[in-house]
């Protein structure tokens, strides 16, 4: 082997060492939070009929849904129809926020809300699109000083786009007598198995939802708010406006993020609410929980991410900065390491043959220092291995939770897609930042594209059919 060659070999080795080293510390993190939901047996509650029959029972608070509402008036009459017709709780108003600009929006809500006073449209004094946070402070001041008839006793976050669970409000209902913030799950619909972009969603918030979030609970560190299927008090929308003059911080492109750790701040008690029941009509487990269409094109996807990215990892960092226990520094260290850890993984695509045809190719008469790295990378890279297919694993195990054993065929396909996307995101995000220092532009929200399933507004028993033909359609 010439000098040369040599010398790019060495530098390959300690370029592979120290992303190895990098994926091991990830690696057994991620094994520490494992050991820890399996040490508590972490996993989501189930629960039988008679328990569902006791939800029903109990005195209903006056909850009211808070939806905010820009360029939706595609979808919104069908999201508020199928809802309305679903929905087993009684004691709940929508508040729609829609803005003046916005004729299409407000004329669908109207028709609704003439048929249904359960629905309210609330016009933004502002001309659109501002921003959610904006939109959301608008429509609890609405819920504060417009509804003198109507106590409102709490507050529910959904999205235009959202399926809300039949039983949700009542699970919502009785979590509140004991806490202050509670987050459901929120669960992407399935989608076909070659829809692989909208597919890393179903796996990702699966694991999330099923196991880290329960873990982040039990540990009593701050709970984020997943912008849906989220639930607080009004004592909580009190105490914030007492504290901080609104509710929803209007500058930050994840207002329900950080409203979470906020609400943590102020001490109010949280939970995460993972809930299931063995449906008997379908013979599956139901899971209580939000569910929608997340973007199917990579484009979207990437846009999505990226807002996810700057509100959570940059503006929440400059924002919240690090407070409270050593547990909750912990988790917002997670929320925040994706950054950096994101575009690791997605460079280790690279890294890892050629670390592998380094290992190969390195003759083992060089240099006593090459040798020792070589020696040192052969050993991690092999650790390595384990603690991957333990990841492989843990997803699948929480993947099959939610779908069943027919959303596991694709998951090594999906893992690298949502690698690359995660990754792009990042990228952009810190791009998007570095602008922001250099040129002085601000974030701006970007309004992800939405939609439902077909036949959603129709009874029950059709919209299977309506979905089936959707989907030979496509």
């Amino acid at each position: 082997m010439t000098l040369a060659s040599e010398s790019l070999g060495v530098f390959i080795l300690a370029t592979s060492f120290v992303f190895c080293c990098v994926y091991f510390l990830t690696g057994v993190e991620e094994l520490f939070l494992d050991l820890i939901a399996f040490r508590n047996r972490l996993k989501p509650q189930i629960i039988d009929e008679w328990v569902l029959t006791y939800f029903e029972l109990l005195p209903q608070k006056k909850i009211a849904i808070l939806v905010p509402a820009w360029n939706e008036g595609k979808i919104i009459a069908s999201m508020l129809k199928g809802n309305l017709n679903r929905i087993r709780y009684k004691n709940f108003i929508f508040l729609v926020g829609c803005y003046p600009n916005d004729p299409e929006t407000i004329e669908a809500v109207r028709k609704v809300s003439q048929s249904d006073p359960r629905v309210i449209p609330v016009v933004n004094s502002s001309y659109g699109p501002t921003s959610k946070g904006q939109m959301l402070n608008e429509l609890v001041q609405y819920a504060r000083f417009s509804l003198c008839d109507q106590k409102v006793e709490a507050y529910l976050l959904q999205d235009a786009e959202d399926i809300i669970d039949p039983w949700s409000l009542s699970l919502i209902n009785y979590k509140l007598d004991s806490f202050d913030f509670v987050q459901i799950p929120i669960f992407s619909l399935e989608v076909s198995l070659k829809e692989w972009v909208a597919g890393t969603y179903m796996d990702e918030f699966a694991e999330s939802h099923t196991k880290d979030l329960l873990v982040r609970s039990a540990l009593g560190s701050a709970i984020p708010s997943a912008g849906v299927g989220t639930a607080f008090s009004a004592k909580v929308v009190e105490a914030f406006i007492r504290k901080y003059g609104w509710v929803f911080y209007e500058k930050s492109l994840t207002e329900d993020y950080e409203f979470g750790i906020r609400n943590h701040g102020l001490k109010f008690k949280s939970t995460f609410a993972a809930y299931r029941f063995w449906d008997k009509a379908k013979k599956e487990f139901h899971f209580i929980a939000t569910r929608e269409y997340f973007p199917k094109n990579l484009q979207r996807s990437i846009r999505q991410k990226t807002r996810w990215t700057v509100g959570i990892a940059l503006q929440g960092w400059k924002n919240l900065g690090w407070p409270g226990s050593l547990s909750n520094r912990y988790f917002l260290y997670r929320d925040r390491r994706g950054v950096a850890t994101n575009i690791f993984t997605f460079l280790g695509y690279i890294v890892a043959p050629l670390c592998l045809f380094t290992l190969a190719t390195v003759s083992q008469n060089s240099a006593p220092q090459v040798n020792q790295l070589r020696q040192a990378l052969y050993i991690v890279f092999w650790v390595n291995v384990p603690l991957a297919l333990h990841r492989i694993f843990m997803r699948s195990l929480c993947v099959y939770r939610v779908y069943g054993r027919k959303a596991l065929l694709f998951l090594p396909v999906r893992w690298p897609v949502a690698v690359f996307i995660n990754s792009m995101a990042c990228l952009n995000a810190l791009a998007q930042a570095l602008d922001k220092k250099i040129r002085g532009r601000s974030f701006h929200w970007v309004k992800t594209e939405h939609e439902l399933p077909a036949g959603f507004d129709l009874p029950e028993s059709v919209m299977p059919l309506a979905m089936a033909q959707e989907r030979r359609a496509s």
